[in-house]
C-alpha cells in the first residue's frame, strides 16, 4: 500500500476545495453574464432584490443543487453575493464582454463609434461610447450596436473629446485603418 505524504494530502484537499469553489461561482458568474448580454439590471432597490437575485432563485428552484447548498450552508460573507464581491465579478465580466465585442468589431470590415456627452447624477461630464458594426458571424447577418463604456470628460471642446475617443479605441484594442470623427451640430 502506497503511503501518501502530508504535502500530497494537503495539495489534494486544496485542489478539491478550489474545484468546489469554482462550481459554486459558475452559476453566479453565468447569471451576471446573462444579465450583461441581455441588458438587464442586476440590482433592485435593496441589496438582496433585483433581476440577479431573482435569477439565482430561479436556478435553485429549477434544480441547481450546488447553488442551493452553497446558499444554505455558507455564512453571509462566504456566499460571493456581497455588493463588494459582486462589483468585482461584474467588473471582470464586463471586461470579458467588452473584449469579445471588440474582437467581433475588429473582424468586421468596418465599424463606427457613436458617442455623446452627458452629466451623470453627481454632475460629472462623461462620454458614452457605443460601437456599431456588421456582425457577419450571425445568421442572418445583422447590424449590432453595443455599449462599451463611459469616459469622464475634463473638457468639452472638440479636440479633447476626439483625443479621448481615439485613446479609448487604442486602449480597447479597436483597430481601424481610417478614422473620421464627426461632431453633431447643436
Amino acid at each position: 500500500v502506497k503511503k501518501i505524504s502530508v504535502i500530497e494530502q494537503v495539495n489534494s484537499g486544496l485542489h478539491k476545495e478550489i474545484e468546489t469553489n469554482r462550481l459554486k461561482l459558475k452559476p453566479i458568474i453565468s447569471t451576471i453574464l446573462f444579465c450583461g448580454t441581455h441588458d438587464l439590471p442586476l440590482r433592485g432597490k435593496k441589496s438582496d432584490s433585483g433581476v440577479f437575485h431573482d435569477l439565482l432563485n430561479f436556478r435553485i428552484e429549477s434544480g441547481d443543487e450546488i447553488l442551493k447548498d452553497h446558499f444554505l450552508t455558507n455564512v453571509g460573507n462566504a456566499k460571493y453575493s456581497s455588493h463588494r464581491t459582486l462589483n468585482e465579478l461584474i467588473t471582470l465580466c464586463g471586461k470579458i464582454l467588452k473584449e469579445e465585442i471588440v474582437c467581433e468589431a475588429n473582424v468586421a470590415n468596418a465599424f463606427s463609434i457613436i458617442s455623446d456627452e452627458s452629466a451623470d447624477i453627481s454632475g460629472v461630464e462623461q462620454l458614452t461610447i457605443v460601437i456599431r458594426f456588421l456582425d457577419k458571424q450571425s445568421s442572418p447577418i445583422k447590424i449590432r450596436e453595443e455599449f462599451l463604456g463611459f469616459l469622464p470628460l475634463d473638457k468639452l471642446d472638440a479636440e479633447s473629446v476626439a483625443t479621448k475617443i481615439l485613446s479609448f479605441m487604442e486602449d480597447s484594442g479597436l483597430c481601424s485603418r481610417y478614422i473620421m470623427i464627426f461632431f453633431p451640430l447643436r
